[in-house]
């Protein structure tokens, strides 16, 4: 094998210019990679953050929490956040979807036989045991 000889006579001049397009290119690819590799990246993480935030956005409390609430929210005394908090867990929940509509059909239920009783007890019982 030979040695490559040390003196500046094996060297050849580059054309004018040369130089500094190698380095512009140079740079030029170092960019490109930072550029898509920082891309890359913030693609990624928006994309996280996006599912994240679809997934998470309601933020399911649960069917005890929810069915727990049932009650106000029959009645509209949740707030805002309430009431979509549980809105959104009963369009993903069949069962507490079940349970609302059963006790919504109890509570009709229930206030149809109490005005019925009210109707009867007014008619059958003489007006002056009813009043004072």
């Amino acid at each position: 094998m030979t040695q490559p000889q040390s003196n500046s006579d094996s060297w050849q001049a580059c054309p004018p210019g040369t130089l500094g397009r190698v380095a512009r290119q140079i740079s030029i690819t170092q960019t490109r990679k930072v550029f898509f590799k920082t891309f890359g990246l913030v693609a990624f993480l928006l994309l996280a953050v996006g599912l994240s935030f679809h997934f998470y956005s309601a933020k399911d409390i649960g069917c005890s929490k929810t069915y727990g609430m049932f009650n106000a929210y029959l009645d509209n005394k949740l707030t805002e956040s309430e009431r979509k908090q549980v809105e959104s867990h009963l369009a993903n929940c069949e069962k507490c979807t079940r349970a609302l509509d059963s006790l919504k059909a109890s509570r009709s239920s229930v206030a149809s036989r109490f005005f019925s009783a009210l109707l009867l007890t007014s008619t059958c019982v003489p007006q002056s045991l009813l009043t004072d």
